[in-house]
C-alpha cells in the first residue's frame, strides 16, 4: 500500500505544503504576517520610544529613527521577512543614508535596519531615488516619515515633486513612491505623519497600502497582512494497515534546484486505539529501502509516514514521488444483505425480533472464528446487548449467515437493532465500518384485553345459587396473542370469601388450585385453572378471579365476582342421555347435587312393556362424584345377553341401595330408592324415520293427537 501519483498523493495531509495542480509538483504554502507600524508627529503626537516602531508577527523589528525631519526605509526579504541590515551602529549609512545612531543599546538594534535620509535636503533626496533604483524586485518596503512639529517647508510632497526640474522629467522621489502605488502622496502636504507599503515592482502579487494620520495630534496606528513563502513543509501520509507482519518501506523523490535542501523520513506507529508512537526518524533520501522486521505488528498494527523538507535557498521543496510499505494484510469481511437478510419492519408485542445477515470474507486471508453481537435500544432509550454464539472460522471467500432473535415482549414501541460483527477488539481487519448494520423495528402494542370464563362443575351460574360443597370451577383465560403465552401462574389469582368473612387467597402449590398453560403447539392462547375447594361451612360465599394477559391487559374493568351458597342437602341427581335419539351407541351423564354421594348405584333399562332388558351396575358405569358425571358405560341398543333390541322408547332409572344423611325422602322401589329416571329413543334407521321419530316424540308428550294418529 502506498502513494506513487498526483491524484493518490492528494489523500495526503499537508503543513506548509502544497500540490501545484499545473506542475504537479510540490510546492510550499503561503504563509500570512501582520506588519503593524506605530508613528506620530514628535512631541505632538508622541515623544516615547514605543510611539515609533515597527512590528511583525508581534515581534520588534525597528524601534526608534534617530533623527527627526527624515524619511526612513526598511526592506524586509520576500521570502523571509528579515529586515536587511543598513549597517553597524556607528558607522555610515549605507547608499548615502545617514549614520546609524548609538543613542542606547535599544535604539542601536533598532537603528541598524533603518535607511533614514534627511527629506529636506534636496541633495539627499537625490540620493533617496538612486537608492529605490537598487532595492532588489520583489522585496517588501515599509516608508516612514518622522517629523517633528517645526517641519521645514520644503521637505512636503510638492516640493519632491519639484526635483524633476534638475533630476529629469519623472525622476523624484515623488514619482517613484508614485509609481509604486502610493497614490494619495500628494496628500502630504501638511504636518502629519504616515507609513506606505509595497512590494518592489510587483504590485500584482502584493497591492500597494498606506495610511495617514489627521495631523500633527494624533498618532498612527497602521496595521497589515504581508504574505510569504513557506521554506519548512511537512506530508503526512494517510494511515497505512492494518497488517500482520510488516516487511519493508520503499520511497524515492529528488530535488527540484541543485540542491542545499534538509529532508527527512520518519514512520510513526499507530496502535488499536489510535494512540501515535514516533518508530523511527531522520531517514535520508539515500535510504531508499528500509526494513520493517523491527516494528511489533501486534502493538502497532498501523503506520503513518512523515516527510519534512526545508529549504531557505531556492525555497522549492524536496520533490517526494512516490513511498510504499510492503507488508501481508489482515482479513477484511463484510455484511452482504443482498446475499442474505432475515428482517421486519413491525412485529407483534411478543413476537420475537429478528435480524440476520450474511457476512462474507472478501479478502484473500482467513478469520478464525468471529464474535457477534446484536444491540437493541428500544424507545425508552435504554440499550442492552445480547451474546450470540462465534461463527466458524471463515475462509477466503466464504459465507455465514449471522443474526439472533430477540424477545419483544417487554419491548413495546420503536427499538433499534444492532448488528455487529468482529467488534473491536478483535481480529485486526482492514475495515470496521462495513461489519455493523442498523435495522429499525416497531413493536405493536398489544391492548386487546383477554377472555374470562368461569364454569361450576360445567355450568355457569347466577349470584346466589347452589352449588356442591366440592364444587368443580374451571377458569379459562383466553388472549389472542399467538405470541405472549400465559404460561405464568400469576396471571390468574382466585380469592374466596367464606361466610365467616374470611378472605383467603389461594396458590398453585396443592392440587385444590392448578394451572394448565398453554404451548406454542396448541392452537389456541389459552389458560386453564381448575379450582377444586372443600366448602365445610354452610352460607354464602363469594368467589373473586383477576386475570391479565401478558402484557398487563386486564380482563374487564372489573374482577370478576360471583357469589353463591352451599347447603346442607339431600343428593339430587339428574340423568341425561347424548346423542338421543341414536342410533349405534349413546352415553349416560349423572350431575349429583348435595353433600353425599348414594351408594350401591345401578343403572336400569326397561323396554315399553315394562321389561328390564339391560342391568348397568356401579363398577361399570364408573365412579360418581358430586357434580356431573360422564358414565363410563356406553350402551349399543343390545340386551343383557348382547341381543339387538329393537326400535323404539327405552325408560331409563337410576337406583341407590342407600344414601346417607339424606333430608329429603326418596322413593323406594324394591329393595332400592329410586334417585332420577329418563328415557331414551333407538333408532337405528331401518324403518320409517320419520314415523318413529313422531312415535318417540308423542311416548314423550301423550299428546292426544299421536293416539288419534295411532302413533302410540
Amino acid at each position: 500500500m502506498g502513494q506513487s501519483h498526483f491524484y493518490q498523493h492528494l489523500a495526503s495531509d499537508t503543513v506548509g505544503l502544497r500540490l501545484d495542480s499545473a506542475s504537479r509538483q510540490w510546492r510550499y504554502g503561503i504563509r500570512q504576517n501582520n506588519l503593524n507600524i506605530r508613528n506620530g508627529v514628535f512631541f505632538t503626537a508622541t515623544s516615547a520610544l514605543a510611539g515609533f516602531y515597527l512590528g511583525l508577527n508581534g515581534q520588534d523589528v525597528v524601534m526608534y529613527a534617530c533623527a527627526r525631519n527624515r524619511l526612513v526605509f526598511n526592506i524586509l526579504h520576500p521570502v523571509t521577512l528579515r529586515p536587511l541590515l543598513n549597517a553597524l551602529p556607528g558607522q555610515p549609512g549605507r547608499f548615502g543614508s545617514d549614520p546609524v545612531c548609538v543613542q542606547t543599546a535599544a535604539q542601536a538594534v533598532g537603528a541598524a535596519y533603518n535607511f533614514q535620509f534627511n527629506i529636506a535636503d534636496t541633495g539627499v533626496r537625490r540620493r533617496i531615488v538612486g537608492f529605490m533604483d537598487s532595492i532588489p524586485d520583489g522585496y517588501y518596503v515599509v516608508v516612514r516619515n518622522i517629523m517633528e512639529t517645526n517641519y521645514p517647508s520644503n521637505a512636503y510632497a510638492a516640493n519632491w515633486k519639484n526635483d524633476q526640474l534638475f533630476l529629469g522629467a519623472g525622476n523624484s522621489v515623488y514619482h517613484r513612491l508614485y509609481q509604486q502605488g502610493f497614490t494619495e502622496i500628494d496628500s502630504f502636504n501638511r504636518n502629519r505623519v504616515f507609513a506606505f507599503v509595497y512590494k518592489k515592482n510587483q504590485s500584482q502579487q502584493f497591492s500597494p497600502r498606506f495610511a495617514f494620520s489627521n495631523g500633527m495630534y494624533d498618532q498612527l496606528f497602521f496595521s497589515t497582512a504581508i504574505s510569504t513563502t513557506d521554506t519548512l513543509g511537512v506530508v503526512k501520509s494517510p494511515v497505512f494497515g492494518p497488517a500482520r507482519q510488516w516487511q519493508e518501506l520503499h520511497w524515492q523523490g529528488d530535488a527540484e534546484t541543485p540542491t542545499r535542501d534538509s529532508v527527512q523520513l520518519s514512520i510513526v506507529g499507530l496502535d488499536q486505539q489510535g494512540q501515535s508512537t514516533l518508530l523511527q526518524s531522520g531517514i535520508m533520501p539515500n535510504q531508499p529501502v528500509l526494513s520493517l522486521n523491527n516494528v511489533d505488528v501486534s502493538r502497532y498494527p498501523y503506520l503513518q509516514l512523515q516527510l519534512t523538507s526545508l529549504d531557505t535557498t531556492h525555497y522549492t521543496p524536496w520533490q517526494l514521488s512516490k513511498w510504499q510499505l510492503l507488508y501481508m494484510p489482515v482479513p477484511e469481511g463484510a455484511l452482504s444483505p443482498s446475499q442474505y437478510l432475515l428482517s421486519k419492519d413491525t412485529v407483534e408485542q411478543g413476537e420475537p425480533i429478528a435480524l440476520g445477515m450474511a457476512f462474507q470474507n472478501v479478502s484473500e486471508v482467513a478469520f478464525d472464528s468471529l464474535v457477534v453481537q446484536l444491540q437493541i435500544t428500544g424507545a425508552n432509550n435504554q440499550t442492552q446487548q445480547f451474546s450470540i454464539p462465534k461463527t466458524r472460522p471463515v475462509i477466503a471467500g466464504d459465507t455465514v449467515l449471522v443474526g439472533a432473535s430477540i424477545p419483544s415482549a417487554t419491548r413495546p414501541g420503536a427499538n433499534i437493532l444492532m448488528l455487529e460483527v468482529n467488534p473491536q477488539p478483535g481480529q485486526r481487519e482492514q475495515y470496521h465500518f462495513n461489519n455493523i448494520a442498523y435495522k429499525s423495528v416497531y413493536v405493536k402494542h398489544d391492548l386487546i384485553a383477554p377472555l374470562l370464563d368461569v364454569t361450576f362443575d360445567g355450568k355457569h351460574i347466577a349470584n346466589g345459587q347452589t352449588v356442591l360443597s366440592r364444587p368443580d370451577i374451571l377458569i379459562s383465560l383466553l388472549d389472542e396473542s399467538r405470541w405472549m403465552l400465559l404460561n405464568d401462574t400469576s396471571l390468574v389469582t382466585v380469592t374466596l370469601r367464606y361466610p365467616s368473612g374470611q378472605l383467603r387467597r389461594f396458590n398453585y402449590r396443592s392440587d385444590t388450585l392448578q394451572f394448565f398453560a398453554p404451548s406454542q403447539t396448541t392452537l389456541q392462547n389459552k389458560a386453564l385453572v381448575q379450582f377444586r375447594p372443600f366448602l365445610s361451612e354452610m352460607g354464602l360465599y363469594e368467589l373473586v378471579v383477576s386475570a391479565k394477559d401478558r402484557a398487563g391487559n386486564k380482563a374487564g374493568l372489573l374482577d370478576y365476582r360471583v357469589t353463591f351458597k352451599v347447603a346442607n342437602t339431600a343428593p339430587d341427581l339428574s340423568l341425561s342421555f347424548y346423542p338421543n335419539p341414536f342410533s349405534n351407541r349413546t352415553r349416560f351423564s349423572f350431575t349429583l347435587w348435595g353433600n353425599y354421594i348414594p351408594t350401591g348405584v345401578q343403572l336400569q333399562i326397561f323396554n315399553s312393556l315394562g321389561q328390564l332388558v339391560r342391568l348397568v351396575r356401579a363398577d361399570a358405569l364408573g365412579p360418581l362424584r358430586l357434580g356431573r358425571t360422564v358414565a363410563l358405560f356406553e350402551w349399543d341398543g343390545t340386551d343383557q345377553g348382547g341381543h339387538a333390541l329393537a326400535n323404539g322408547v327405552y325408560s331409563c332409572r337410576v337406583v341407590a341401595s342407600s344414601v346417607s344423611g339424606e333430608n329429603t325422602p326418596y322413593k323406594k322401589i324394591g329393595d332400592g330408592l329410586l334417585l332420577a329416571a329418563g328415557k331414551v329413543y333407538l333408532q337405528r334407521y331401518t324403518g320409517e324415520p320419520l314415523r318413529l321419530f313422531m312415535c318417540y316424540f308423542c311416548a314423550l308428550s301423550h299428546f292426544s293427537i299421536c293416539q288419534k294418529l295411532e302413533l302410540i
